[in-house]
């Protein structure tokens, strides 16, 4: 029975009614692509031709809603067994709103050969159609193996007939004879190859089966009789057949009868009749060229060029006048050969048309081409006409095509009057270097020129192989008798099967379909060392040149022979059959050595037999060496003496072979990586070994190089392999970190990190030990070509890309981070300095044509295409396309359409020259550019020729050394950039990954900050990972030193409550028990030891994480309890025992959802919620709370104590406020109850203020309770004025405290006992998930803080002898590429620890210090070719010092000057221009001065709409010169000028082009350095500061300005007419200043207005931030350190003061306008830095100063504004941008701006800054609070307001 297989393709192919060249696009599987008609409506259709033997079980197509009208809305399916005679199936409705699949067909069962898809109606009646993909799937019929029934009848007939024959042999010998003469008689008409596989003749009956069953009879019949008649029928059925190895068993008998004589010419010449015949079928179409011709053309554009160009349409070859004949020559341009078959040739039509001519393929005996030595040798033909070569045809009938030498026709043709078209098919399919074609004469003799119109040839193109060896392999093979000799038998046989098995490896090669014409049943290496074995024997030259063949033959049918060896090796094949080839394999092998090895000197055929045993030796590896590890083994062992020069040369074969194996067909056998089903077994050290050997060879091979200079042969082969063999092991750990096994990526990880640091180990050795010998400049010439050389580049490039992956970041960084003084020696030049990039190439910024492109369509293009091209030029900017000026194609329906690399698409239709489609067009996003054609089905015009130019910077030539330096230092970049990332997840282990819930949970809790995140014991310090449990708790908490209070709380937190207390404490224990359980603990609802231990151990956790109860407690344990405990350790103990509740309510809740089926999720908590499981994670919350360092008392506050007594405990906690660092301070101290009324800060005994405050006001969270002691100064006061003075609420709260109030309790006294309670009865947050994050940040810190010391190594070590060269600019490029990753990374490292806090910032203010240096000593260099990579410098720092700044880095600024370097950089960074008198002459000037007169008074009366018309119908440097007039009297006109940067009008200070039609840029943009479409860096522009006195026109060229008048000047037009105005005589004395054109300096790059912004912003964010702390006492809760508090204020003053240097030079001289600026200023010490007065209450009297100063002076400006330049000219200023007039309304905006933040602090009595989040972020996200703007003035903000534009930009 036969099987059915699945097939998703059932269809051979697909046709359609229109537009077949988009039938892929239903087929690729995205339905994003589509197939769409182009018809007339109803007509379309798409039809599948069938496999055959497939039954179609489901049809669908895709359809889209969104195509609308082009939506199938009926649809049919007809079958049918042919294209014309279909009936339909199925009619399918497809309802409008449907996108997706549509089923047409499903389980049907059909089996037609043709399908179709008839599309009858589209939505809205739609003409074309669009279909968006297609699907047909069904079963396929397979054959069971086996023997079929027919096979069988065969057979048994065979066998019968074969015992009949055998028994009748004896008695009738002549049987024998009848049944051999029969066959020979049918074999005559079976030719070679008739019976095999491929053939079409092939008859059915005779299956492969049956013919096995002839041969054996065969054999069988002919066993008796070895006449030459038995040999070569058996080898004409081998040939038949086509089965090789049958066909090496018969040569091989006929091998010792090699002078027998055989009939066998007819043989012979069928199969040359079958091999022309294949060669004719399989010819390809050969791109050859033509060499030369004897005639010339009529005219350039009939040349005899044309007659290779297709297609056929247009003028071809014309001969000029009087030339009615043409010879032409043809080659392949190249040292090979080919091989015509057949040659396809039209002429013109009428009678110039050729009608007969000639083909020859020759060789020539001279290398160098000589067109007359090549026309001369056949110039005998050149007078033949129509009548010789008739002559010539007919004496050539019956003869055999072997008789025809080189320098006979071995084609011929003759065209009739009404054929232009000719097929030559050639009778000899020669080998040959060239090819001559003579066109003999034309069809009219009166004609007077000959016309050709094209040629194709097709063919093969050999190997051009030497003429000795042709003749040698012919010499026996040239007899006109009917029988031959065995040798030419032989050898012809031979020649014919090795040709064919060598076409079939081209084809397989060429990736297209073919059909094996050849048998290879049975073949093995056996038949070939018998055959060959028998051969050798023989010295004559015939078997010298048939071990020739034989060799080739063996070569090309290696793919068969190696096939079987895999088989062999994978499946257990009997082991007899085994050894015979392994030891045919080896003799063959010891054998071809031997004659390789041989010295003597040899014939002509024993050479060519050489050179096939070497190539033979070196294809070969895998037959010779059959086991994979007999060749890793042979390859091992050979490699530890490669290098050695005096190998024999089968060994250095051998080793090339070998290595060419490993290269191209297995590189990952040497190294024997596993599947990932086998990830298990894998041995790292066996590939780290293999790796090594490479690595010791490449080593040797350096030495060697150093030696010798040259490369041995093995060099380029060892090359080879190690790059495949590397690629193969990185690739392989490329797709296993990709993985989602973890185990494969633990594996990929770690053989990464050992190779590399292998490697890279080698590598060091290498350079170490070469670099002390050599200087680096020769170690990079002589080993510019070695495997190291190589290798380490594709180690760097791989790694590269691997940083994206979760590798061991640091690690690798650590191990390249030694590389990098070796390299700086290796690529630094003999006097020691680097070796320099040739910097013009380098900084050459002229694009250079890449790649050059010439496309064309037929003349006329054809209907219905759809062609794509892409043009891809990597590095390219741009590409130009110039037309044709003959491209035309039909309007709209037609067309060319380009799309650039970002998608851009642009059509052209019609024709070239109009407005739509110019003749040169440019594409500037490059380096891709693709291009479509498409033709609908009808009309068609000329068609389309373009050139695509690609055009980009050139390469930059650099020496390997240096590559491998940048390479080096780009990755250690990447690598760093990911581990200050913190991407590094694998660097820190696997138990550090934590979920995000997790994660969120634990820094969102409020203990995170005042606990959590610093103040860690050195014990948990100590350990990565903490598994809490509370015997190792114990173990841990003993070893805690110094505090006795601590071990008591710890103690008492772990003992059993059941037992007696024991040891030192005990009775401390039972009075602390006595004192605490005034209640009766609350047994009665919950119940157990663990759970009276939990209760103790909250109640430790509580007390100690109380800062004022802790106190009391100290004294209570160190007066051996002889200090009284207060009533409030009974009110903490309750509350502890208040978990009981807590419990009980949690094992309710867990009994309910148990019992509820529907919440199955929350059955896992269910199980888990007893008392008894919540206990003892209480305990272990405890504990973990007992372990981190109780709140301190700063010296100075303890010192600080007035109040003491007992009486006033509840007093204690507003005064003796504790030190913390948290937001929620307030959380730890004592807070008045709700109904009291709240006390101020500074409440102690003393109602006055003389007290300086214990603590500043506190910005805590909104989660704050309003009700706490600090409301008066709380972020959620009102800012409305209250009711009541500040004096007046003072002595109320005084009052109400001396009256009786209820006593707050302790819960609402301490707010910290909720926090800790509610940690405590979280479930979300365990105490594991708080050690985890702790440990993490710790680890996190840890890797940083390496990272941050390797770059500084690396910055110190890349940056000698100066930081601004490539492989230092390169590495802090790469470093920032993780910039927004890691911009304020140490806000990530909360909860590291202090120290490694401090740590990470020292070592991070080295780095800044080092770049900070760099920039400036920069000047000291003196070398501007550096400048780039000074501005990538500055961009770099200012990235490091944009993080996230604290007090305690102040200091750090204020060392490295931080306000002045930022000023400076941003003054640096201005745009520089190169100012250029102008050659402007006099004679110029004057007559443009009279033209602007003339076009004056043509203005005049309301004329100037009429005069502003004609500008548009002048030509282009005339409407330039109107545009100008224009420019230069806007206020005479009454037209404004609007900048074309920033589109505002702009009426004074314009730049403008001088170059550009029609292009202002106001002052702020020019310096910005924007640049308008159109205008360009070269162009020339002028300041239009100054005005003529006396026509009012904005003066551009010369400026007469008067000595004597003040602030006088003159156009020269108006000087040279002497127009004086009034005041001004001709006798005062005139300075004339030259035109000066301005244009953009080399020094301006794109990244210098941002490096000027993020100057400024920086620049402003100090400024702020320093006067934020200047002016207050507390930042983030704690106390700000006086050393920071000094350095704020240095800052503070340092920015006001280069503020007011900027101001006063930039406004210097301009009256009321610098007084308003400048009185923004504040004076030295405006801010209110009394210490005495308390920060949260400043004095009415300040505040309303404070609010004079800031709004009286903004709102001046904004007023002056109008009367600030009366004359609308203004000083140049070099040194930085002034704040424009055109810009007022910005600035009015900032002034608002700042007067809506200042009106919020209208209330005296609230701080300013009261509404703003504590803290003053780096730039980006920062919050700028009013005050501190009114602090560091609005004179900043104003500086900065220039910028806007350019941060617009931005």
């Amino acid at each position: 029975m036969d099987k059915l297989k699945s097939v998703t393709k059932c269809y051979a192919y697909i046709e359609t009614s229109s537009n077949p060249a988009d039938i892929d696009k239903m087929t690729n599987g995205e339905t994003s692509s589509y197939w769409q008609s182009d018809g007339s409506a109803r007509s379309h259709w798409i039809r599948l031709k069938m496999k055959p033997d497939v039954v179609l079980r489901h049809l669908s197509i895709a359809v889209a809603a969104t195509d609308q009208s082009y939506m199938p809305q009926q649809v049919t399916v007809a079958v049918g067994r042919s294209a014309g005679d279909l009936q339909e199936v199925r009619d399918v409705h497809i309802p409008s709103n449907v996108t997706g699949y549509v089923t047409l067909l499903e389980n049907a069962n059909i089996s037609q050969l043709y399908v179709q898809i008839n599309i009858k109606r589209c939505l809205s009646d739609g003409c074309d159609t669009r279909i968006h993909g297609l699907r047909a799937v069904g079963f396929q019929r397979v054959k069971k193996s086996g023997v079929s029934v027919s096979d069988a009848s065969a057979i048994w007939y065979w066998s019968l007939l074969t015992s009949l024959v055998t028994a009748s042999m004896e008695t009738n010998p002549a049987f024998v004879q009848t049944v051999l003469h029969n066959t020979q008689k049918a074999l005559q008409h079976m030719p070679p190859l008739s019976l095999s596989p491929g053939s079409t003749d092939f008859s059915t009956f005779l299956s492969p089966n049956v013919l096995e069953e002839v041969d054996s009879f065969l054999i069988r019949i002919t066993s008796c009789c070895s006449t030459p008649e038995v040999e070569l029928t058996l080898l004409a059925f081998a040939l038949a057949r086509g089965s090789v190895a049958k066909v090496m068993s018969s040569l091989c008998t006929i091998t010792d009868h090699l002078d027998t004589g055989y009939d066998a010419s007819s043989l012979i010449s069928s199969m040359a009749s079958v091999r022309q015949n294949l060669l004719l079928k399989y010819g390809k179409p050969l791109q050859l060229t033509l060499q030369a011709c004897d005639v010339k053309g009529k005219e350039d554009k009939s040349g005899p060029e044309n007659l290779l160009v297709e297609p056929w349409t247009r003028d071809g070859f014309l001969t000029e006048t009087g030339k009615t004949r043409a010879s032409t020559i043809f080659s392949a341009g190249t040292e090979s050969a080919f091989q015509v078959t057949q040659i396809r040739i039209m002429v013109r039509r009428g009678g110039i048309g050729a009608q007969c001519g000639l083909v020859f393929a020759y060789n020539s005996p001279s290398d160098k081409f000589h067109a007359e030595e090549h026309f001369k040798r056949f110039e005998k033909y050149d007078k033949w006409k129509l009548q010789e070569l008739r002559q010539f045809v007919k004496s050539r009938i019956g003869c055999s095509s072997d008789d025809l030498g080189e320098d006979d026709p071995i084609g011929w043709f003759e065209l009739e009057e009404e054929w232009d078209e000719a097929d030559v098919k050639l009778q000899q399919c020669r080998v040959a270097k060239y090819l001559m074609v003579k066109f003999l004469c034309t069809r009219q003799e009166s004609a007077e020129r000959l016309g050709v119109q094209g040629l194709s040839i097709s063919g093969y193109l050999r190997p051009a192989r030497a003429e000795a060896e042709q003749n040698i392999l012919c010499a026996h093979c040239r007899k006109d008798t009917e029988s031959v000799c065995g040798a030419t038998l032989l050898l012809r046989t031979l020649q014919f099967i090795q040709q064919l098995a060598h076409d079939l490896v081209q084809q397989k090669e060429s990736g297209l379909k073919y059909k094996s014409f050849l048998d290879f049943t049975g073949l093995d290496l056996q038949i070939f060392w018998n055959f060959y074995s028998k051969l050798k024997q023989n010295p004559r030259e015939e078997c010298i040149c048939a071990q020739t063949l034989l060799l080739r033959l063996l070569q090309s049918c290696f793919s068969v022979l190696q096939g079987e060896a895999l088989a062999a090796s994978g499946e257990e094949k009997p082991p007899t059959q085994r050894p015979e080839g392994v030891e045919a394999a080896k003799e063959l092998y010891i054998h071809l050595c031997d004659v390789v090895d041989r010295v003597d000197g040899d014939s002509m055929p024993m050479e060519i037999l050489k050179q096939e045993v070497r190539n033979t030796l070196l294809n070969g590896a895998a037959i010779f060496f059959p086991d994979r590890q007999t060749r890793r083994n042979h390859l091992f062992t050979m490699m530890k003496n490669v290098t050695e020069q005096e190998h024999k040369q089968s060994l250095q074969l051998t080793f090339r072979s070998l290595c060419t194996y490993f290269s191209d067909k297995d590189p990952g056998g040497l190294l024997l990586l596993p599947e990932k089903s086998d990830l298990a077994d894998m041995n790292i050290s066996e590939v780290l070994a293999v790796m090594n050997t490479l690595l010791s060879v490449a080593a040797r091979e350096c030495e060697l190089l150093m030696l010798s200079g040259t490369q041995g042969e093995a060099g380029s082969v060892l090359l080879s392999l190690f790059w495949s063999v590397q690629g193969s092991l990185l690739s392989w750990c490329y797709l296993q970190l990709k993985a989602t096994d973890t185990a494969a990526k633990g594996l990929a990880v770690d053989l990464i990190e050992k190779y590399v640091a292998q490697f890279l180990a080698s590598m060091r050795v290498i350079l170490e030990s070469l670099l002390s010998q050599y200087s680096g400049k020769t170690i990079v010439e002589k080993l510019c070509n070695s495997v190291f050389s190589m290798a380490a580049r594709q180690l760097v490039i791989f790694l590269l890309d691997f940083c994206t992956l979760d590798i061991s970041h640091c690690t690798l960084l650590r191990e390249f981070s030694t590389l990098t003084e070796l390299l700086k020696k290796l690529c630094s030049d003999p006097e020691g300095g680097p070796n320099k990039l040739d910097v013009e190439t380098w900084q050459q910024e002229q694009p250079v044509v890449l790649h050059t492109w010439t496309k064309e369509s037929a003349h006329n293009y054809e209907n219905n295409c759809h062609e794509v091209s892409v043009f891809v030029s990597p590095g390219a900017t741009y590409f130009e396309v110039e037309f044709d000026e003959r491209c035309e194609t039909e309007k709209r329906y037609d067309y060319l359409e380009f799309t650039d690399a970002r998608g851009g698409k642009t059509r052209y239709d019609t024709k070239v020259g109009t407005y739509k489609w110019p003749k040169k067009v440019t594409f500037k996003d490059g380096p891709r550019l693709q291009f479509l054609f498409h033709s609908d089905s009808s009309n068609n015009e000329w068609g389309y020729k373009f050139t695509v130019t690609a055009y980009g910077l050139p390469d930059v030539a650099v020496s390997w050394g240096l590559d491998l330096q940048l390479l080096v230092s780009r990755l250690m970049g990447r690598l760093a950039s990911q581990c200050m990332a913190l991407k590094s997840t694998y660097q820190l282990g696997s138990n550090m990954v934590i979920p995000q819930a997790k994660m969120a949970s634990v820094l969102n809790s409020p203990l995170w900050k005042p606990v959590f995140r610093h103040q860690i014991c050195p014990e948990l310090e100590l350990e990565a990972s903490w598994p809490t449990h509370p015997h190792q708790d114990r173990k841990e908490v003993k070893s805690i030193p110094d505090d006795p209070c601590r071990h008591f709380l710890l103690d008492f937190a772990q003992s059993e409550p059941a037992q007696n207390f024991c040891g030192p404490y005990s009775e401390l224990f039972k009075g602390f028990i006595q004192a605490c359980r005034k209640q009766a603990p609350k047994t009665d609802i919950v119940a157990g030891s663990t759970i009276d231990q939990a209760v103790n151990a909250t109640f430790a956790a509580l007390v100690y994480r109380t800062p004022d109860l802790y106190e009391k407690l100290q004294k209570y344990v160190n007066s051996r309890g002889k200090v009284a405990l207060s009533e409030e350790f009974a009110q903490v103990y309750s509350l502890a025992d208040g978990i009981r509740i807590w419990m009980l309510e949690m094992k309710q809740k867990s009994l309910m959802s148990l019992g509820s089926e529907a919440e199955e999720k929350h059955s896992l908590e269910a199980t888990e919620a007893n008392p008894e499981s919540l206990a003892k994670e209480c305990i272990q919350k405890s504990l973990l709370l007992l372990k981190f360092l109780p709140m301190a008392k700063s010296s100075k506050e303890s010192s600080d104590k007035v109040v003491t007594a007992d009486e006033t405990d509840h007093l204690q906690p507003l005064d003796r406020r504790q030190r913390t660092s948290s937001v929620v301070e307030e959380h730890f101290q004592a807070s008045a109850s709700p109904t009291e009324t709240a006390a101020p800060t500074v409440g102690d005994k003393s109602p006055g203020l003389e007290i300086p405050p214990k603590l500043p006001p506190s910005s805590g969270p909104p989660t704050a309770e309003p009700s706490t002691a600090e409301e008066p100064s709380s972020p959620s006061t009102p800012t409305r004025r209250p009711p009541f003075t500040r004096g007046r609420l003072r002595l109320l709260s005084f009052r109400s405290m001396e009256e009786a109030r209820p006593v707050p309790t302790v819960k609402e006294k301490y707010p910290v006992l909720k926090d800790v309670m509610d940690f405590i009865k979280d479930q979300s947050i365990s105490h594991e998930s708080v050690v985890k994050v702790l440990s993490l940040r710790k680890a996190q810190a840890q890797s940083i803080l390496e990272v941050l010391r390797i770059i500084q190594y690396c910055t110190e070590s890349l940056g000698q002898p100066h930081c601004f060269h490539p492989p230092y600019i390169l590495f802090l490029l790469e470093l920032l590429t993780c910039q927004k990753d890691f911009t304020n990374y140490f806000g990530h490292l909360e909860g590291c620890g202090a120290d490694l806090h401090k740590e990470i910032r020292d070592t991070y203010y080295q780095l800044v210090m080092f770049l900070v240096k760099a920039i400036k000593g920069f000047n000291s260099i003196n070398d501007r070719s550096l400048l780039p990579a000074l501005s990538c410098v500055q961009t770099a720092l200012l990235h490091l010092l944009d993080m996230g700044w604290e007090p305690s880095d102040l200091a750090f600024f204020v060392d490295i000057q931080l306000p002045d370097l930022l000023m400076k950089m941003s003054q640096e960074n201005i745009s520089v221009h190169d100012s250029v008198i102008s050659q402007w002459s006099e004679e110029d000037e004057l007559a443009d001065a009279k033209q602007n007169s003339e076009w004056m008074d043509e203005c005049q009366d309301g004329m100037f709409e009429a005069w502003y018309e004609k500008i548009a119908q002048e030509d282009p440097e005339k409407q330039r010169k109107m545009h100008m007039f224009i420019a230069r009297y806007c206020d005479l006109l009454n037209v404004d000028i609007s900048c074309d940067g920033c589109d505002e009008i702009a009426p004074w200070h314009l730049y403008r082009c001088l170059q550009c039609s029609d292009m202002d840029l106001c002052k702020t943009y020019f310096l910005g350095g924007v640049k308008p479409e159109g205008h360009g860096d070269d162009h020339e522009m002028v300041n239009m500061e100054f005005t003529c006195d006396n026509c009012q026109g904005l003066i551009i060229g010369r400026r007469m300005n008067c000595n004597v008048c003040d602030d006088f000047d003159l156009c020269y037009g108006c000087y040279a007419a002497k127009k004086y105005s009034y005041g001004h005589l001709p006798t005062h004395s005139i300075t004339a200043h030259p035109m000066v054109t301005i244009r953009i300096s080399d020094r301006q790059r794109l990244i210098q207005p941002y490096i000027h912004n993020y100057s400024w912003l920086l620049f402003a964010a100090l400024a702020l931030y320093s006067a934020h702390l200047a002016s207050t006492e507390v930042v983030d809760g704690e106390r700000l350190d006086p050393q920071a508090h000094s350095n704020a204020i240095i800052l503070r003053s340092q920015c006001m003061q280069l503020v007011g240097d900027c101001l006063m030079k930039a406004h210097q001289g301009k009256g009321l306008k610098a007084l308003a600026l400048l009185g923004i200023l504040p004076d030295g010490d405006s801010t209110p830095e009394n210490q005495s007065l308390p920060l949260s209450v400043p004095t009415r009297t300040s505040e309303e100063q404070l609010e004079k100063k800031v709004v009286q002076p903004a709102e001046e400006p904004a007023e002056a504004g109008s009367f600030v330049h009366c004359n609308g000219r203004r000083a140049a200023d070099k040194e930085i941008r002034p704040l424009d007039y055109k810009q007022r309304s910005k600035a009015n905006a900032g002034i608002l701006f700042m007067k809506d933040h200042s009106g919020q602090t209208h209330t005296p009595n609230v701080p300013a800054d009261a509404h703003i989040p504590p803290g003053l972020p780096a730039p980006g996200g920062r919050s700028v609070p009013s005050a501190l703007c009114v602090e560091v003035g609005l004179s900043t903000w104003h500086s900065a307001s220039y910028m806007e534009p350019a941060l617009r930009r931005g």
